[in-house]
């Protein structure tokens, strides 16, 4: 939903709120706001990344990477009846729209940690229960010298990668981020 080439028209830089989400990613060390706004298609995505110090603003870095000279920007505005919209900027994308695929956060009780001790070496483990089953948990293991957890049934039978990562929220709650990327192996009862 852009303006056409050309376009003179705001009302065509105009989004509404069924066509953009926001969320959260975890990005050198700290929360970062994002900004995705869908065509029609919403398996894809332009992906603008909030700048702290205007408010409400949000860039897509994927274009200014492409072309540090030009900017393409969205800022969420409110109109007459404090509905929510986004307004884009006349520049119009140079970049494609990528694959939407936002991480699941989720909080305890829907996962637990445990240390094990394997060969006289301990080893810590996150339970992840499944989200149609709460008796069946994906288990994955601390990868040594790394902040992460990989499910190691993923990796070592179906060749992916599949993490999670333990984070303090933007509230300061203690929470479980997992990547986009979806579970080949089955859950189990602990």
């Amino acid at each position: 939903m852009q303006a056409s080439a050309g376009s003179t028209s705001n009302q065509s830089n105009i989004i509404n709120v069924k066509n953009y989400r926001l969320g959260a990613e975890y990005y050198g060390g700290k929360w970062v706001k994002h900004l995705y706004i869908f065509n029609t298609d919403t398996d894809f995505c332009y992906n603008y990344t909030f700048q702290p110090n205007k408010k409400n603003y949000f860039v897509c870095f994927k274009c200014k990477k492409i072309n540090k000279k030009r900017t393409v920007s969205a800022t969420i505005a409110s109109n007459e009846n404090g509905e929510k919209y986004v307004q884009l900027n006349e520049n119009e994308h140079v970049c494609e729209r990528q694959k939407f695929e936002l991480k699941t956060i989720i909080y305890e009780p829907d996962f637990k940690l445990d240390t094990v001790k394997v060969r006289g070496k301990e080893i810590q483990h996150l339970f992840v229960s499944d989200s149609n089953d709460k008796t069946l948990y994906y288990i994955y293991t601390l990868i040594s010298g790394a902040k992460s957890y990989r499910c190691n049934n993923c990796q070592n039978i179906h060749n992916i990668h599949v993490r999670a990562y333990l984070l303090i929220d933007e509230n300061g709650k203690q929470c479980c981020v997992l990547n986009a990327q979806k579970h080949k192996c089955r859950p189990q009862k602990l």
